[in-house]
């Protein structure tokens, strides 16, 4: 394999992940309107911004964003920059085509760029336990074939977390045989920045912390080193906006009164739930990312492979699950699949990647569907507004596909039609894993082909 092909892999995701602006929505609005105000007002109050969402807090007469801070933390460099250069440029960024701008740039140097390292790191993790062309038709089908493609193109807190994760998986199993060091203090920086940017994500952090004394006390202090600086910002964050230091501001959201049944939200798990979050057409996650369905073959190669991992891959998806499907709001709103969830996907994609390796032919045929669902979903609105008792795919995407109804995206942000614009987005990826598949191919392997 070609030393550049990591690279190449990384720039192939991040065009990609780059190329669509999701339509703005709550959830977004929520952490622009933040970077907004710190930018043009000097001040995390979102008074002058907060009437374009509904995600926002209440506490003194001011309104604040109601999300973790880690997301906006993420993309405020990128904000900062181009608000510098739209300011040259004579644009207003609060004029509607600065808001795009800003929020496009500040989407993909942030979600987008951590995702696409995370979907490279993700490779490098298969491609130590297989041949390297397997490693690499896996990963393209389950960066771009699973629900981290929509999700790596808008300012939700999902994308950052999925790409920081698999980062951090990628540098725990580095930290297993180089030893305490460097990777310990990556997989700890991660998961800082995981937990601050979602707090749910604390499951998946902690059985990395866990995994990581699993390997002994200095790794784990390292981890834990690493960790903290960035987790200090939801105390600094909450104590400037709220008075506390603890996340309250969920519950000062009008309108989500479920936010205080139990432990913000939170009660018992219900089985019809678990299967509404699995498997239903509107919501389920092997319905919306069908590849990860080959984690069933994989899991008995990943345990003689890497026990570590095999026990995080089960383990960590069973907890989420528990515990999204106790949540009062489970089926997440407006969004694509069931994005509380969506922090498993990192975990699952390990056995499916190995399982996909196994089952090659079965596994590419399945990954081209589950490329043209998320596909659809991500070139025409990852967030659709059709509540989860309708039939979103079967629906509302025909519906918008035949009005040509699209997300904006950087071919018809230069002209282009609808059809160009995917077009040529087709023939970059089609060029890119060309190259990819090609490089990927070992020696041992040319010599067997000849």
């Amino acid at each position: 394999m070609k030393r550049w092909v990591p690279w190449l892999l990384f720039g192939t995701l991040f065009f990609a992940y780059s190329y669509v602006n999701q339509r703005p929505q709550w959830n977004q609005n929520s952490r622009l309107d933040v970077l907004h105000a710190i930018v043009m007002k000097g001040k995390l109050a979102i008074d002058d911004y907060h009437t374009n969402t509904g995600d926002k807090a209440i506490f003194n007469g001011h309104y604040y964003s109601e999300k973790a801070p880690g997301g906006s933390a993420l993309a405020f460099p990128a904000f900062a920059l181009t608000a510098v250069a739209l300011r040259t440029s004579g644009i207003d960024i609060d004029s509607p085509l600065g808001w795009l701008i800003s929020g496009w740039i500040a989407t993909a140097l942030s979600v987008g760029l951590i995702t696409a390292i995370g979907g490279t790191c993700f490779f490098l993790l298969l491609a130590r336990r297989m041949a390297p062309r397997r490693a690499m038709i896996a990963t393209l089908l389950l960066s771009l074939g699973s629900l981290v493609f929509p999700y790596a193109t808008m300012l939700f807190s999902h994308g950052t977390v999925i790409g920081l994760f698999l980062i951090a998986l990628w540098a725990i199993d580095r930290a297993e045989s180089r030893g305490p060091g460097r990777f310990d203090l990556l997989a700890g920086f991660c998961c800082g920045w995981i937990v601050a940017s979602e707090y749910p994500a604390i499951i998946g952090a902690a059985a990395l912390f866990l995994a990581s004394l699993s390997l002994g006390w200095r790794h784990a202090t390292l981890f834990a080193l690493a960790a903290f600086p960035p987790l200090l910002l939801i105390p600094a964050y909450n104590l400037a906006t709220m008075g506390t230091p603890f996340p309250v501001g969920y519950l000062s959201v009008p309108g989500f009164e479920g936010m205080k049944e139990g432990f913000f939200g939170l009660t018992f798990p219900k089985l019809s739930v678990m299967f509404q979050l699995l498997f239903s057409k509107d919501r389920g996650l092997f319905f919306w990312s069908p590849i990860l369905l080959f984690g069933i073959v994989g899991f008995d190669a990943l345990f003689r492979a890497s026990r570590r991992l095999f026990w995080l891959s089960i383990l960590v998806p069973i907890i989420y699950l528990l515990f999204v499907s106790s949540y009062r709001y489970w089926d997440g709103g407006w969004a694509i699949g069931p994005r509380h969830l969506t922090a498993a996907i990192p975990f699952l994609a390990i056995p499916a990647g190995l399982g996909i390796a196994a089952l090659l032919i079965e596994g590419t045929v399945v990954g081209l569907w589950s490329l043209a669902l998320t596909f659809l979903a991500t070139f025409i609105n990852a967030m659709p507004p059709i509540p989860p008792a309708k039939n979103v795919l079967f629906t509302y995407y025909p519906e918008q596909l035949s009005r040509g109804h699209f997300a904006t995206n950087l071919g018809s942000s230069m002209g282009l039609n609808n059809s160009w614009s995917i077009a040529l987005f087709l023939a970059f990826i089609a060029c890119a894993v060309f190259f990819l598949l090609r490089n990927t191919v070992t020696h041992s392997e040319r010599e067997t082909l000849k």
